[in-house]
């Protein structure tokens, strides 16, 4: 089978594997629009001194890899937890002796390697759509967080189905994220969906932050109006270096979100960036804000739901005041997909006509 990976070790996954497919450090992934003002030399400065500190301090014991014998059999109950179709992701087990390396042989491809993933007759779509679906229960419902699903942890073969399965891997680096902060990032992200700028407002707070408009763009990794990334397209090179340094000069405030917030959301960003890089890499065949934000709502739902009992929760009332909120939320989110979609084919359409220069970076972006 092309792409065929032969036994590979559970434990001892250093931070230091190269896997991405620009070549970089796993840890450096592909930089949101919020971050690209930040390359300059005062960004790096401040990375390098103060904010790679205080990361490394929230994930202590976070990336411990003997950790990966007792999380790895856990995460099993996670994707047989995913609704209808069915199980989209397969954990091999992992013996738990302390003193035993362990390893197992798992038949797949990367999930970035399009040709391997054709030439097992699987389709790229429906293995980009269950990357989606697959972390975004974890973030969402399960709240116990896979935060290294780099192309290398991802594999896909075929599942007894004969359609595209997932094997996850390399279990050292997890997050717990509480009921409360999941519940609370359900109904953020509804809100964003929205433009409910007093709701965003107030689960930011709930999360621990103030800044709310900023924490949402970086949720997302897209400018919350739309009308920005046209007017990337549009600005002069002295104006786009202007914005630029700007942008690092905000580099503080960036930093200022993150530090407000639960550690474990920490590690979540790193899951939701690393999934929009695969996405990307792989076409951006689906449409990951769509899929998270459905994911999302449901799995608020279905928390909300396990907290009701009784005549209040099976009231008729209750029935139709969810089934209205739902019928408001799909209309809004596929009206912000249609409008993503028809924003991306009108740049793409004036630049071929000559009228604004080309720029594929923000292509990627609407699409991913």
């Amino acid at each position: 089978m092309v792409g065929t990976r032969g036994p590979r070790a559970q434990w001892g996954q250093g931070p230091g594997t190269k896997d991405y497919r620009d070549g970089g450090d796993k840890g450096q992934g592909q930089q949101g629009w919020w971050g690209q003002g930040t390359k300059g030399r005062g960004a790096a400065g401040t990375v390098g001194t103060r904010g790679r500190g205080w990361w490394g301090q929230g994930q202590r014991g976070a990336g411990d890899s003997g950790l990966q014998g007792r999380w790895g059999p856990g995460q099993e109950q996670g994707p047989a937890r995913v609704p209808p179709p069915g199980r989209r992701a397969d954990v091999p087990p992992v013996p738990r002796p302390q003193r035993v390396l362990t390893a197992d042989f798992c038949e797949g491809c990367k999930i970035t390697n399009v040709e391997g993933i054709r030439s097992q007759g699987l389709g790229v779509q429906d293995a980009a759509d269950k990357l989606i679906r697959v972390f975004a229960e974890q973030i969402f419902y399960t709240g116990f967080i896979h935060a290294d699903p780099h192309p290398g942890n991802v594999l896909v073969r075929r599942g007894p189905d004969g359609k595209a399965q997932l094997v996850l891997l390399d279990h050292g680096l997890y997050e717990f994220l509480s009921e409360r902060d999941r519940s609370a990032l359900c109904q953020l992200w509804r809100a964003i969906v929205l433009r409910d700028d007093a709701a965003m407002k107030l689960r930011s707070a709930e999360l621990g932050v103030e800044d709310y408009f900023l924490f949402c763009e970086i949720l997302m990794q897209r400018p919350l109006q739309p009308g920005q990334l046209a007017l990337a397209n549009v600005l002069t090179r002295e104006e786009r270096a202007y914005m630029q340094e700007m942008a690092s000069q905000h580099f503080q405030r960036i930093l200022g979100v993150l530090r407000a917030l639960p550690r474990p959301m920490l590690l979540v960003f790193r899951n939701i960036n690393t999934v929009r890089s695969i996405n990307a890499a792989l076409g951006a065949p689906v449409d990951r804000y769509f899929l998270m934000a459905k994911s999302a709502v449901r799995s608020w739902s279905r928390l909300s739901g396990e907290k009701s009992s009784g005549i209040r929760g099976s009231s008729l009332f209750c029935w139709l005041r969810v089934a209205w909120e739902s019928l408001k939320f799909e209309v809004a989110l596929r009206l912000e997909s249609i409008s993503m979609k028809l924003m991306a084919s009108t740049l793409r359409l004036l630049a071929s006509w000559g009228l604004l220069p080309h720029s594929q970076e923000i292509y990627e972006y609407l699409r991913a």
